[in-house]
């Protein structure tokens, strides 16, 4: 029984322990120069679960928030916030937290110590090549176009949230076609579906499908779908009795999907969300496109952070009460939350920052003269095709009076 107690395995796994974990090796030394030492569970838990674990070498400074730096500098009782953190070694890490060997200021040594992964400013990624545009001088991309093509080349997951009318579909497309991307799926509202494949034949030749009721192929490069036929391509989990299990979506096994007016899958409780959600899962590139990433709630940004993998997603609970002025509250006996708030927005944006690219028209000095593009919509109703039959009978009779009248005149 006493091979099984966390204490004692912790400290045989100690013993001949060969790794370059800098807290097990200091807790190797320990052992074998102080007879009295001894484990306390936690950490006899810690050694159990991470001793096959290889650190990292990282020697790079890490950027953290403001308030834990002001933790930080309360807890250390230091004259000073800190900004940014030292670390030497990645040790090992959970869901929320890294474990590193580094320090918090120049002149202590380095040492074990654990951090949030949600007090860490996520690094800005850059695109290590440079794209050749000549491909697309057709339409060149302007000069704003050309710095979103890189962000989202430059990040797997993305949120591009330009202000409407900056052209935000036109870099996603370029971006895409410069991707090594072979299957592409675009999500976006019904009305979105012949633009977005006008777009892409601007700049490519590549096969494209309009995805409509039950139609689905094999053979394209392309796939544009609307939200609210997803549900017949993509089932979550086992279908109701009778009913088959739809899998088109996933069996396709697209590289990269490009999601327009991500704003429409902000509420994580609706179905639509959910099942959006578990297809872009499965897809190694997210690039979401959105001119409305937050409007005046912090918890509509919440999936969309979620989805990009933003840390301060880590944990919901903790996210509503800093950033939605969240709280629970009890109605007959149940517990609910209120998030309706917005607190703490300028902290918000700043461990979000490289996680999203946002700008307004007034932002930007490479825009041309205002552009006016058709909007073209496939209607197909009763109500329309009588319509239009109605309009080219009005129109063939006044064409027949007019030719009656002229007639008359000579």
């Amino acid at each position: 029984m006493l091979d099984k107690v966390p204490e004692i395995v912790a400290k045989n796994i100690l013993k001949t322990y060969k790794g370059y974990n800098n807290q097990l090796l200091d807790w190797k030394k320990k052992f074998e120069t102080n007879k009295s030492f001894k484990l306390t569970r936690p950490q006899s838990e810690y050694v159990i679960k991470y001793h096959e674990v290889v650190p990292k070498i990282a020697r790079k400074y890490i950027t953290i928030v403001e308030n834990f730096g002001e933790k930080l500098k309360e807890t250390k009782e230091l004259n000073f916030v800190p900004e940014k953190i030292w670390c030497e070694k990645l040790l090992c890490e959970t869901d929320k937290a890294y474990h590193i060997w580094g320090k918090i200021f120049e002149n202590e040594k380095n040492h074990a110590f654990w951090i949030p992964k949600s007090a860490i400013i996520q690094e800005e990624k850059k695109l290590n090549r440079e794209i050749d545009y000549s491909p697309y001088d057709n339409r060149p991309p302007l000069p704003h176009q050309k710095i979103a093509i890189e962000k989202l080349l430059a990040n797997n997951r993305f949120i591009l949230a330009d202000d409407m009318g900056l052209g935000k579909s036109t870099s996603a497309i370029i971006a895409s076609l410069e991707s090594e991307a072979k299957k592409i799926l675009i999500i976006c509202p019904a009305s979105l579906k012949i633009n977005w494949q006008r777009e892409i034949e601007i700049y490519s030749n590549k096969k494209t499908i309009i995805v409509e009721g039950g139609k689905w192929g094999s053979t394209f490069d392309f796939y544009i779908i609307n939200y609210d036929i997803i549900k017949n391509y993509h089932t979550i989990g086992e279908p109701e009795i009778g009913k088959e299990k739809n899998t088109q979506i996933s069996d396709t096994k697209f590289d990269l999907a490009i999601v327009d007016e991500a704003h429409y899958i902000s509420n994580t409780t609706a179905q639509r969300t959910k099942l959006i959600n578990d297809i872009l899962s499965r897809i190694p590139k997210v690039w979401l496109l959105t001119g409305t990433p937050m409007t005046s709630r912090p918890i509509n940004y919440f999936n969309l952070l979620k989805i990009v993998n933003s840390n301060v997603t880590l944990d919901w609970s903790a996210y509503v009460r800093r950033y939605c002025g969240g709280y629970q509250f009890t109605v007959n006996g149940r517990k609910i939350w209120n998030t309706s708030g917005a607190t703490n927005l300028e902290e918000l944006r700043t461990k979000t920052k490289n996680t999203i690219l946002r700008r307004l028209k007034t932002d930007i000095l490479d825009l041309p003269d205002k552009i006016i593009s058709p909007i073209f919509l496939t209607l197909s109703s009763t109500e329309y095709d009588s319509g239009l039959e109605e309009f080219i009978q009005i129109a063939q009779e006044i064409k027949t009076k007019n030719r009656y009248l002229l007639q008359l005149i000579d």
